[in-house]
């Protein structure tokens, strides 16, 4: 039986654990830089950032500012996951890249052992 680092299927497999972590992390960053742009344009952040109490007038109004804390509070904890995402995406890539890096330093050394002789 063939060693496992010198099949063919392992290669390949660490190279799609490269693909596979690249576009988790681009995923990660575009939803990231979705939630942040969203968040810049919601009321609820623009009045947290200008630290300034609100006279409410009318019910309308203040059921519009419970609704965009709400939103506020959804696209913190999808920003949140954005970075988890791109993290874990970061990790398996290098993981990846980790073994096939290893897979070809042993394919090279056992070349260079095999015709050293």
């Amino acid at each position: 039986m063939k060693n496992l680092l010198q099949q063919d299927w392992i290669r390949s497999l660490m190279m799609a654990l490269v693909i596979v972590g690249v576009l988790l992390a681009a995923f990660g960053v575009q939803q990231f830089v979705d939630a942040s742009v969203q968040i810049e344009d919601n009321p609820a952040y623009q009045t947290q950032q200008r630290q300034e109490t609100v006279t409410l007038e009318s019910e309308a109004q203040a059921q519009g500012l419970m609704a965009a804390g709400v939103a506020y509070q959804r696209l913190l904890a999808q920003r949140n996951r954005a970075l988890m995402i791109g993290g874990v995406g970061l990790a398996v890539g290098a993981l990846g890249w980790l073994g096939y890096d290893l897979i070809r330093s042993r394919q090279r050394r056992q070349i260079n052992t095999d015709t050293s002789y």
